[in-house]
């Protein structure tokens, strides 16, 4: 997702691609907190053929939010990083990349607390799984 603050010229647009983000300047993380999640997360620019710009780094996603909702850049974030961003920041799906973030989950079995049925209920169903698959259990069950 691309994620910018409220007032920015493109905060109006229902999808970005890399190249119509390649020219802004970037709030992201340090290379050394992970370079596999570095990586994955600035494809959308590396694949269009520009260099990241990141102008501010942060340590984790809210302070960088909070960072892109003070007009300090704009970044790149999977949709899970963007469940608590503040209400003045814009996110926006982005188009014609591959870059994928996967998350895996388990729960124990019969596990019935309101808090697993949320974050199932936050994650997007995939091939290979059911809404109505009980945890702990495989979906071929």
């Amino acid at each position: 997702m691309a994620v910018l603050p409220a007032d920015h010229p493109d905060a109006g647009r229902t999808a970005l691609t890399g190249a119509d983000l390649a020219d802004n300047p970037l709030v992201f993380f340090p290379r050394a907190a992970g370079g596999l999640a570095y990586d994955k997360n600035l494809a959308p620019l590396v694949e269009s053929g520009h260099r990241p710009r990141v102008v501010q780094e942060a340590t984790n996603w809210t302070i960088i939010l909070y960072l892109v909702a003070a007009g300090l850049g704009i970044t790149i974030a999977p949709r899970s990083a963007t469940f608590t961003a503040p209400d003045s920041v814009r996110i926006i799906p982005l188009t014609g990349t591959e870059a994928a973030t996967t998350i895996y989950t388990a729960t124990r079995e019969a596990d019935d607390r309101p808090l697993v049925h949320n974050l199932r209920a936050l994650l997007p169903n995939r091939p290979g799984s059911r809404p109505d698959q009980q945890p702990g259990t495989s979906p071929d069950e």
